[in-house]
């Protein structure tokens, strides 16, 4: 499946404080993480006049990274942003074509005809202002649904030991040390071996795009913050880059959480 999307499309009206009730609707929810991208064009100085026209609209759109389910999603969306106030789209380039409530919602809600690119696939990058959110189930409550962190992967795993999966919470036991597959969800966790190991902050070059590459396991890794963890390992990574990026600075506040957090699990 080469090209697949899932988003949310937002009425103007939805206040920003509703994107940060629904992710912690879904960290309450939901066994599995999700990251919930907010996008929007304000400020952006554009050339192309459909973009404009949804600039001008105050068009916002939420990304959805993550395993939840479509009617969970839906039972979820309108008492957190509204009914009649989001649209669900999924699609792939494939047989996938999913679109709740329906296309001409778009015409209804922005009073154009100008908006249905944002139906389909994005055939060229859209240089999108970017905010992430994050509902990872397991952290501690008092990490709020900005913190970029699953602390899940800062578990410290050693063979015949039992962990949580990163992925989906459940407990097994693995024989190895470095990798180990979650019999419950297939998903296969490199664990750290030391607090000092699962703490540690690497720096990561950023490109123009704030893509950069994690240094532990090579996965490519999104940057909205100026730190961030690789989704795919668990390190904790710091951005760098020579081009001028719109990074949310977290540095300082995710230092002191994550060091609190080290001290209680692994006094």
């Amino acid at each position: 499946m080469a090209n697949h999307f899932r988003k949310l499309i937002v009425a103007p009206e939805v206040p920003e404080r509703a994107f940060h009730e629904l992710a912690a609707a879904l960290r309450a929810r939901q066994s599995s993480a999700v990251v919930l991208v907010l996008c929007d064009l304000k400020g952006k100085r554009l050339r192309k006049e459909h973009f404009k026209i949804a600039q001008a609209a105050d068009v916002r759109q939420i990304e959805i990274n993550g395993a939840v389910s479509p009617e969970l999603l839906f039972e979820l969306c309108d008492p957190n942003l509204g009914p009649s106030n989001w649209l669900y789209r999924e699609q792939d380039d494939e047989t996938l074509d999913i679109c709740k409530p329906d296309p001409a919602w778009l015409e209804r809600v922005f009073h154009t005809q100008s908006l249905a690119w944002l139906l389909d696939i994005e055939e060229e990058p859209i240089s999108w202002n970017k905010k992430a959110l994050y509902a990872f189930p397991g952290n501690p409550a008092s990490w709020t649904v900005e913190m970029p962190v699953n602390a899940r992967m800062l578990h410290v795993a050693r063979p015949l030991e039992r962990r949580p999966c990163p992925r989906c919470g459940e407990t097994y036991t693995s024989k190895r040390a470095d990798r180990c597959q979650c019999p419950h969800c297939a998903y296969v966790a490199m664990p750290f071996s030391s607090k000092e190991d699962a703490a540690r902050v690497e720096t990561t070059p950023l490109d123009a795009f704030s893509w950069g590459k994690c240094p532990r396991c090579r996965q490519s890794v999104h940057f909205t913050h100026r730190i961030e963890q690789c989704q795919h390992c668990g390190r904790l990574l710091k951005a760098t880059s020579r081009h001028e990026l719109e990074l949310h600075e977290n540095a300082e506040s995710i230092e002191g959480a994550i060091a609190k957090w080290f001290s209680e699990m692994y006094p």
